[in-house]
């Protein structure tokens, strides 16, 4: 959509003397207005309190807004990041920016109290005039993105991207659910994709966590197996020292019969010996036989 020179619109404007308690409730009340009539506004250039001096303006330090620009969202016009002229430079298509003239002011009851309540109120311009028609309000990703923002609309999201189903199903779903609802194709997508990474995200941070887990019981693994080593050593060198106790053992029991051979030897002269002298003897006491020889 193109604005056309010289051409304008009349839409029904934001009623001068809306009040709310807060800047942010009176934003609220603002941007339901526009929901039903075909635009939408944003929040800019706000004003700060001033001190004058020898007729020289200087914004008070610290202090706080007390009135804001309340302008159409299709007011102004595209960056020009390229610096571009005017015969080079094309609109640029993902911007909705086309001039929109329309605005209201946004201002603090009590000008010394910008915490308190604040109201609309018109400027010298007409805000029912724009320089385009009542547009559809699903084409204006702000009205789009408080829709989303309802109780309940992100769990019903998060519930169809778990379901694994596509974006044209779950959009159906989706409107399904909230027939009041200004969801779009695009923005199911990118909700989808946006659920997607945060449950990668997910896995990857508990693979990190089991992966330190496992490093762990790795690092356990190996002291029980230092452990287990150093056993095996020491039966070994008790084993190695019960059979150096028993060969010894053994040496000693060879050597105690070469000790006491000679002993039985002589026990077994000795018992002999007896006998040879009581023979002899008998020879010398035989009857019939002489004393001397």
């Amino acid at each position: 959509m193109t604005a056309k020179d010289g051409e304008s619109y009349y839409i029904k404007p934001i009623p001068s003397g809306l009040r709310a308690p807060s800047l942010s409730s009176l934003m609220q009340l603002c941007h339901t207005h526009t929901l039903h009539h075909g635009f939408d506004v944003v929040k800019k250039a706000g004003v700060k309190p001033t001190s004058s001096k020898n007729g020289k303006k200087t914004i008070i330090p610290n202090a706080a807004y007390y009135k804001w620009h309340i302008t159409c969202v299709l007011g102004g016009k595209p960056k020009n990041t390229r610096h571009l002229t005017e015969e080079q430079r094309r609109r640029d298509k993902g911007s909705l920016k086309m001039g929109c003239p329309s605005r209201v002011w946004a201002w603090a009851v009590e000008r010394g109290e910008p915490d308190g309540a604040w109201e609309i109120r018109w400027g010298d311009t007409d805000p029912a005039l724009h320089n385009h028609p009542p547009v559809d309000v699903r084409t204006l990703p702000n009205h789009r993105r408080r829709a989303r923002e309802v109780d309940g609309v992100a769990e019903a999201i998060k519930e169809i991207a778990a379901s694994g189903v596509g974006r044209k199903e779950g959009l159906q779903k989706l409107r399904s659910l909230y027939p009041d609802g200004l969801f779009s194709e695009k923005d199911v997508a990118n909700e989808l994709q946006k659920y997607k990474l945060q449950l990668k995200q997910q896995k990857a941070a508990e693979e990190e966590e089991q992966g330190d887990g496992g490093e762990g019981d790795e690092g356990q693994e190996e002291d029980t197996e230092d452990v287990d080593e150093a056993e095996m050593q020491l039966q070994q060198q008790l084993q190695a020292q019960t059979q150096r106790d028993h060969q010894h053992q053994l040496q000693q029991l060879q050597q105690q019969p070469q000790m006491q051979q000679p002993s039985m030897q002589h026990q077994s002269q000795m018992q002999h010996q007896p006998q040879h002298q009581h023979q002899q003897h008998q020879h010398i006491f035989t009857p019939g036989v002489p004393g001397y020889w």
